[in-house]
């Protein structure tokens, strides 16, 4: 069985141990004569041209970054929609103060639907707001509080 003409360079006999050597004497040739041309050369101090001493740059030290050093000049009043918006917390705040991701989304789901239980019942809000009611005392009664006041001698401003 013959190789076809494309494979004849593959199909060739194993190089010979004399070719290996060949090979390698070349390199030994190629890198010892590139050391002697590095001893041959001329340095510029021996032909009277001046060299600037060794300088080495180094990095400047970092300062922290303050991204809120400078305060936008631009006062935005704000709009309706500033009202309404609140962004939510960010992942720090989720995972340090509600629990993590599943507790906050359980929780929120929670409330939602305790908000859509009130409006549809019409709940009305546990804390409602104190008015102020009229005394306990008519005029007669509040009249003698006031000289029982003062016939003991102002004690009652004091607070005893």
């Amino acid at each position: 069985m013959t190789a076809p003409a494309c494979c004849a360079s593959i199909a060739r006999k194993p190089t010979a141990p004399h070719r290996v050597a060949q090979v390698m004497g070349g390199l030994l040739l190629v890198v010892a004569g590139g050391m002697q041309a590095q001893e041959d050369a001329r340095t510029p101090e021996a032909d009277g041209v001046p060299t600037l001493e060794r300088v080495q740059a180094e990095l400047p030290d970092e300062e922290a970054i303050d991204l809120y050093r400078f305060q936008n000049p631009v006062v935005v009043a704000p709009s309706r929609f500033a009202e309404a918006y609140k962004p939510g917390p960010s992942l720090e705040e989720i995972s340090l103060e509600h629990g993590g991701l599943i507790n906050y989304g359980i929780n929120l789901g929670l409330q939602k639907t305790w908000w859509g239980v009130k409006r549809i019942t019409g709940m009305r809000p546990q804390t409602q707001t104190a008015v102020a009611r009229a005394s306990p005392l008519d005029e007669a009664q509040l009249q003698r509080a006031a000289s029982r006041c003062e016939t003991r001698s102002n004690d009652c401003a004091s607070g005893q």
